[in-house]
């Protein structure tokens, strides 16, 4: 696992010391994508369950705002039957809650699930459904 910065390192590196502001480095979550009606993207699920409040479902909640991402922006958690194709691909039912980061590409999906200290359940390629 590669290691990240944390906000006190970004902080230092954007306001430290009188230096000029170091450029951020290119993080596979700063590349999560706000999803639209009918998009077509890349997903990385984290976790899904029947009951959203598993502790499952809460580490993958703290774990993806950890890295930055923004519940209803950047992540989602709600039904996999509104990521078409990910309850097939997942082997899940569709009516399980999923926590998932959503990407434009498939290489920065996996990426992003490589980062990842808990094992990604998978990447999808999916088509964004109940997001209006």
């Amino acid at each position: 696992m590669r290691p990240t910065l944390s906000t006190l390192a970004v902080t230092a590196l954007l306001f430290g010391c009188g230096a000029a502001p170091a450029e951020l480095p290119d993080l596979p979550a700063t590349k999560a994508v706000e999803q639209t009606q009918g998009g077509q993207y890349w997903a990385v699920y984290l976790a899904a369950d029947a009951d959203q409040r598993a502790p499952a479902m809460q580490a993958a909640v703290d774990a993806l705002q950890g890295q930055g991402l923004v519940l209803g922006q950047t992540f989602g958690l709600g039904a996999l039957d509104c990521d078409v194709g990910a309850a097939d691909a997942l082997k899940r039912p569709g009516e399980h809650v999923a926590a998932a980061a959503y990407f434009a590409s498939e290489a920065d999906a996996r990426s992003f699930a490589k980062e990842q200290a808990t094992p990604a359940l998978g990447v999808v390629q999916i088509k964004a459904m109940c997001r209006d």
